[in-house]
């Protein structure tokens, strides 16, 4: 072939045609209209309902909110300083705030639904005060239904009903803001009256917003609301408590920032504790009732298979056993046990649903509320029927462990002597697999009836191969690492405790234990302290004695160094909380505590775990230890000075009192001090040390005083009491003396006193 025909690159050879006819496709899609065809009009606008069903927002004003969203971000962060110092900072930011509000003005509806707008309103709620609360709710007012159905307004709603709990409160104690005076816009109702408008609108669909994906975590913000505060508002706290929020949301709204008020409220260090209202309560049985009335017992259970509408139905469940009505025929909580409650033979088969129940994702918290809430009459029929057959093998399933640990927490003694017996076959298996939740409410329950202790502690010690007096001086460190001393053959020559191995004759130099806080630092420790190791421990000390025993005096057996490291320990540290919580610890062993860190409190409170130790360490002493770690701290006044940590612990210390006037120090010490009691509670000032009770501080007294004193002393020597002297001072011939010795110290005054004083 002729150079000037070829070409260069690789041969192609059979190109397909693919993309031609690709193109004329896209073509066609881009011009619908040709060949006839006309768009769809209704599917178009029934999408955009969908989407936004209160209409469009202006580009323009969404703009704007994005900026009021990055402020509020910023003055939420507190990262914003305000340059200009003639402004106050909350008054430049109330103006801010104001202006978006009035952008807002008669276009909630629009922002609420929203994808993009929806969060910045919720992060403007928790600014607003209670008119503005007030005035934003009665603009949703009428569309409830509707906002809590949709995607994005529904997370509004919901962050507007938990927020309202504190407005309604202080409306219950008749604290109403001031409101303007206008009267073309009509009167006002308060958030109650709003909130239980709302209920009424929600209350016919109660069903469909239990099933639908987006109203059913509003509906159990909504019952939390009316619920009575003493019910459901401390359960929310625990581990599978009816969350108003999911993980997922909790999660995204982690990612968006804390959202917090930006300006001061006058009500924010208030606790005065939420009022029961009355409509609620009724608005609440009321909703109760109606699910009642509209759901038979198959249809119960199929919503506690549900994952949407099982945490609305445990709500439910907790409301009824509030209510007292869940002991009565064809409660909700009778449905779901299989008409256990109502029926009058007990020994009927039992139902495989409740099995099922048992070990469900979603449906084994709505099994803990019951038998967190049923009666004992109930929880002891449930407990036999169901769990006690199939008790080794619910104690290791990885769902079902968590409602046994639940129900151990309600066993009788008879009961738990039973269970305790069934798991000794289990109890190796149960750690493998590391359920150790049955393990902690064993030992919690062992505590509480001050029954079966000495077997619990027996059955640790096997499980963990601790066997003879010499191995239970490293009870602590084997069970905070949750490994054996076969495992662990470091334990038995050396004391390792959190990266820092100290051996029995250790030679190491103090310097080489200085600041641990700086030496654990990218240190990766296989054998570190173990949450669930924690947990035994801390558990344990809420025993009895001589059970508890086994703890302290493997603290005790530590070295120095060893408990240092403990205490500088995030995990380990609760355990030394414990001791001094506990009221069954006696207050010799908190005091030995104490006096085992004297010398080393100086690198305990160079820590930032250890110093907030040294803080409970602190306050628990009594003034004849307080005494004793302020003066072995006195030698590293200096060091304490420049720790950053250290130099908060000094501000309570007073060294410089210390060392000026001891008395006066003790006097101070003696008043902050609070005598901690426990059981078994042991006087722990030593006799010769003189009472602090009488020790008050003495008014300074300037020489005229010290010499009209002198005086009155010569007068009345020889008189047994001071009530005699002032006898004594009250005849005419004492009189006159005294008033002769009084302008004879004031003559005899040096006159340059009045220039010293000043």
């Amino acid at each position: 072939m002729p150079r000037e025909n070829r070409k260069r690159g690789k041969k192609h050879k059979n190109k397909p045609e693919e993309p031609e006819q690709q193109l004329y496709i896209a073509q066609d899609h881009e011009n619908p209209h040709q060949d006839g065809i006309e768009p769809d009009v209704n599917a178009a606008s029934a999408r955009n309902a969908l989407e936004a069903p209160f209409g469009l927002l202006d580009p323009d004003l969404k703009a704007y909110f994005k900026t009021v969203d990055d402020q509020l971000k910023d003055w939420q962060d507190e990262k914003v300083v305000n340059v200009d110092t003639e402004v106050d900072a909350n008054e430049e930011r109330r103006m801010f705030f104001v202006a978006a509000l009035s952008e807002m003005n008669g276009k909630e509806l629009q922002l609420a639904s929203d994808p993009e707008c929806s969060p910045v309103l919720e992060r403007m709620i928790y600014s607003m005060d209670d008119f503005v609360r007030r005035v934003f709710a009665d603009s949703l007012a009428g569309s409830w239904l509707s906002l809590i159905t949709n995607r994005f307004a529904s997370h509004v709603c919901q962050t507007l009903f938990a927020l309202a709990g504190d407005t309604i409160g202080r409306e219950s104690r008749g604290i109403f803001p001031s409101t303007s005076n206008a009267p073309e816009k009509g009167e006002l109702l308060s958030l109650t009256r709003l909130v239980l408008d709302a209920c009424d609108d929600v209350l016919p669909e109660l069903l469909t917003l239990m099933r639908d994906p987006f109203g059913s975590h509003v509906l159990r913000t909504l019952l939390i609301l009316l619920a009575p505060p003493k019910n459901l508002s401390s359960s929310l706290g625990q581990r599978h408590a009816p969350a108003a929020s999911s993980k997922k949301s909790t999660s995204w709204k982690a990612r968006r920032g804390p959202m917090k008020a930006i300006l001061p409220d006058q009500f924010a260090n208030s606790t005065v504790p939420k009022p029961e209202i009355v409509e609620f309560t009724m608005l609440a049985k009321k909703f109760l009732d109606r699910l009642r009335s509209i759901l038979d017992g198959n249809e119960v259970r199929a919503l506690a298979m549900d994952k949407v509408a099982s945490p609305v139905l445990q709500i439910f469940i907790e409301l009824e056993a509030s209510l007292k009505e869940s002991d009565r025929p064809s409660s909700l909580m009778d449905h779901l046990l299989a008409g256990l409650i109502s029926e009058s033979d007990f020994e009927t088969d039992k139902s495989s649903f409740v099995s099922a129940l048992l070990v469900d994702v979603a449906s084994s918290h709505i099994s803990e509320s019951i038998l967190s809430h049923s009666s004992t009459r109930t929880f002891s029929r449930i407990w036999k029927r169901w769990i006690v057959h199939d008790l080794p093998q619910l104690v290791t399933h990885p769902v079902a462990n968590f409602v046994v640990a639940k129900g151990i927490l309600r066993l009788s003694k008879d009961e738990l002597t039973d269970t305790i017996t069934r798991l000794e076959s289990v109890w190796k298996k149960i750690l493998k697999f590391s359920r150790f939740g049955v393990l902690l409410n064993v030992i919690e329950r062992c505590g509480q009836l001050n029954s079966q202790e000495d077997v619990i502690i027996e059955t640790i010690c096997s499980l963990y191969e601790i066997r003879t007096a010499e191995d239970r001086r490293l009870f602590v460190p084997c069970i905070l690492r949750l490994q054996t001393l076969t495992v662990c053959p470091l334990f038995k020559n050396v004391l390792s405790v959190h990266g820092i191995s100290v051996a029995r004759n250790t030679t190491k130099t103090k310097h080489e234990f200085e600041a641990p806080h700086l030496q654990q630092k990218n240190v990766i420790d296989p054998l570190g302290p173990k949450t669930q190791g924690s947990l035994i421990l801390q558990s344990i000390l809420r025993m009895h004695e001589p059970y508890i025993h086994i703890v302290l005096d493997s603290l005790h057996s530590l070295p120095a160094a060893g408990l240092l490291a403990l205490a500088c320990n995030p995990t380990s540290s609760r355990i030394f909380d414990s001791i001094f919580e506990s009221p069954t610890v006696p207050i010799r062993s908190r005091k030995k505590i104490i006096t085992s860190f004297l010398g080393q409190f100086h690198l305990l409170v160079d820590d930032r775990i250890g110093s907030r130790v040294a803080d409970r360490f602190w306050d628990a002493a009594d003034p004849y230890l307080k005494e004793k770690i302020a003066r072995s701290l006195l030698p590293h006044e200096q060091f304490l000075a420049g720790s950053h940590f250290g130099r908060f612990f000094t501000k309570n210390l007073g060294l410089t009192l210390l060392k000026r006037n001891i008395d006066h120090w003790k006097a101070t010490r003696s008043k902050q001090y609070k005598p901690v009691t426990s059981a078994n509670a042991i006087p722990t000032v030593p006799e010769d040390v003189p009472n602090t009770k009488t020790l008050k501080r003495k008014p300074e007294e300037d020489e005229i005083d010290t010499l009209f004193n002198a005086i009155v002393k010569k007068k009345v020597r020889g008189v047994a009491s001071l009530d005699q002297a002032h006898n004594l001072a009250d005849s005419k011939s004492s009189t006159a003396d005294l008033d002769l010795a009084v302008l004879k110290a004031i003559k005899d005054a040096p006159r340059d006193l009045k220039a010293s004083k000043k």
